[in-house]
C-alpha cells in the first residue's frame, strides 16, 4: 500500500511523514498511525478490507463532524489544521478537496484524529473495582456520543420496519439454524481434533496475514495456536451439542421481546460496535479520551450500544459485582441522560430540552437479550468463518482466543 500517496491528499505540503503499522481489526482494515512533517499532531489513516461497500456514516459526514465538534460558529470549517479537542468520537477530517473517503483500488481510506489512550485490557477487565468504573466511564461517554448524534438528520426513505438490531440478529439466528440441527453432518463438516483444528489455524490466523509454517515456529507461538485450537474445539462441541436447545431459546426470547413494545421501539444513529478495544482511556483510568470506530454506525435502537460495550467484559463480572455489566453502563449512561427527555426546566430560568432519554424497562429488557443474542451468535460465527468458510483473519491467535473464550464463557453461563 503506498501510504504515503494517500497522506499527501490530506496533508499536501508534509514534506515527509512517520508512518507506523498499528494494531489491524478483525473486519480485514488497516490503521496507520502518520505524523506529517512538522505537525505536532497524529492522524489515524484508516483502510477498509477490499470490496467493502462504502459505510453509512458517509452520507452524513459534515454534519457528523459539526454534531461532534460542536463549532462556536455555524460557518466553521473543519479541516486537518484546526480540528478541535473537544469530540469524543474520532471522526473523519475531509480531504484538501473535501473529500471524506478516499476510493483506491477496491479499498476506501479516511483520516481521523489519533486518540491517545489504551483500551480496557483483560486483566483490567476481569478486576471487579476496575471493571465496575470503567463499564461506568463507557456509559456516560457512549450517552454523551448519542447526545451529539441526536444533532444529525434521520435517514432518508425511513419505513415501518423493524429496527436494524432485530433484522440483523433474527436473520443470522435464521441462518445459523440449518446447520444447527444438522448435528452430526455439522461435526463431519469440521475440524474433529485440536491437531486438525490447530492446522487450519496456522493459514488462516496470523499477526501478518502470512502463512507460516509450523516448523518455523517458536514454542510460544505453537502454544498460542494450540490454546486457540481448543478454544474454537470448545465452542465447536458446545454447538454441536446444545446449540439446537439455545437456539430455539434465544428466538423465542428475541420474538417476545420484539412484542414488547406494541407502540414500536425508539430509534436514533448510534454507533453499533462498541466494545472494549474502542473506548480509550487515559493513564489515570479516570476519564475516557475518546472512542474510535465509527464506521457500524447506524440508525438503530440505543441501547444496542449499552448491550455492545458492556458484553464485551467478562460474564462472571454479573457474579462478583453488586450490579450486572448492562447495569453499571446504564449506571453512567443515565448520568448524562435524563427520564425528564422533552421536559423543560420551570424555574424561571433559561429553559431546556433534555435531549437525551434514559432507557425504558422494555429497552433494559431487550439489552440484556442482546448481550446474550451477541455471545450466542458470536461464537457461532467464529466457529463458522473459520471452520467452515475458512477465512483469513489478521490477528494474533492469543488475541482470537481471548475474544473466543470469553463468548464461550457467556454462552456456558445463561444455558
Amino acid at each position: 500500500m503506498d501510504v504515503p500517496r494517500i497522506a499527501r491528499l490530506w496533508f499536501p505540503d508534509a514534506a515527509s511523514f512517520e508512518i507506523e503499522s498499528w494494531n489491524p481489526g478483525l473486519s480485514g482494515g488497516r490503521v496507520f498511525r502518520i505524523r506529517p512533517a512538522a505537525n505536532p499532531l497524529a492522524y489515524a489513516l484508516k483502510v477498509s478490507a477490499e470490496g467493502e461497500p462504502i459505510a453509512r456514516w458517509h452520507a452524513h459526514a459534515n454534519a457528523l463532524n459539526m454534531a461532534m465538534r460542536q463549532p462556536e460558529e455555524a460557518s466553521f470549517e473543519i479541516t486537518p489544521d484546526n480540528q478541535t479537542e473537544s469530540a469524543i468520537l474520532a471522526t473523519p477530517l475531509p480531504t484538501v478537496d473535501g473529500r471524506w473517503i478516499v476510493s483506491d483500488r477496491g479499498r476506501h481510506w479516511q483520516c481521523t484524529p489519533w486518540v491517545d489512550g489504551t483500551a480496557c485490557g483483560d486483566s483490567e477487565a476481569t478486576d471487579g473495582e476496575s471493571a465496575a468504573r470503567v463499564l461506568q466511564l463507557g456509559g456516560e461517554a457512549i450517552a454523551k456520543t448519542h447526545a451529539k448524534l441526536a444533532n444529525l438528520p434521520a435517514p432518508d426513505n425511513l419505513t415501518e420496519q423493524a429496527p436494524r438490531c432485530f433484522r440483523d440478529r433474527m436473520q443470522r439466528l435464521r441462518e445459523l439454524g440449518p446447520w444447527l440441527s444438522s448435528g452430526s453432518l455439522l461435526r463431519e463438516q469440521l475440524p474433529g481434533s485440536v491437531s486438525q483444528w490447530r492446522a487450519l489455524l496456522v493459514g488462516c490466523v496470523s499477526v501478518d496475514g502470512t502463512t507460516q509454517p509450523t516448523s518455523m515456529q517458536t514454542s510460544e507461538d505453537r502454544r498460542a495456536y494450540e490454546e486457540l485450537a481448543n478454544r474454537l474445539m470448545s465452542a465447536a462441541e458446545l454447538l454441536v451439542k446444545h446449540g439446537v436447545a439455545i437456539h430455539s431459546k434465544l428466538i423465542a426470547e428475541f420474538a417476545e421481546r420484539f412484542e414488547s413494545s406494541p407502540k414500536g421501539w425508539r430509534q436514533s444513529w448510534v454507533l453499533r460496535d462498541v466494545h472494549r478495544e474502542h473506548i480509550l482511556l487515559d493513564e489515570s483510568r479516570e476519564t475516557v479520551v475518546g472512542i474510535i470506530d465509527h464506521d457500524a454506525m447506524d440508525w438503530d435502537c440505543p441501547i444496542v450500544d449499552l448491550a455492545r460495550w458492556s458484553g464485551s467484559f467478562p460474564v462472571q463480572l454479573d457474579e462478583c459485582l453488586s450490579a450486572s455489566r448492562l447495569e453499571l453502563a446504564l449506571t453512567g449512561y443515565n448520568r448524562i441522560a435524563s427520564a425528564k427527555y422533552g421536559v423543560e426546566l420551570a424555574d424561571g430560568g433559561r429553559g431546556r430540552s433534555f435531549h437525551l432519554q434514559s432507557p425504558t424497562p422494555e429497552e433494559l429488557a431487550l439489552g440484556e437479550t442482546l448481550v446474550r443474542l451477541n455471545a450466542w451468535v458470536g461464537m457461532a460465527n467464529w466457529v463458522d468463518w473459520i471452520g467452515l468458510r475458512r477465512r483469513v483473519f489478521v490477528s494474533s491467535p492469543e488475541r482470537l482466543s481471548s475474544r473466543i473464550s470469553g463468548l464461550i464463557d457467556s454462552v456456558c453461563h445463561f444455558c
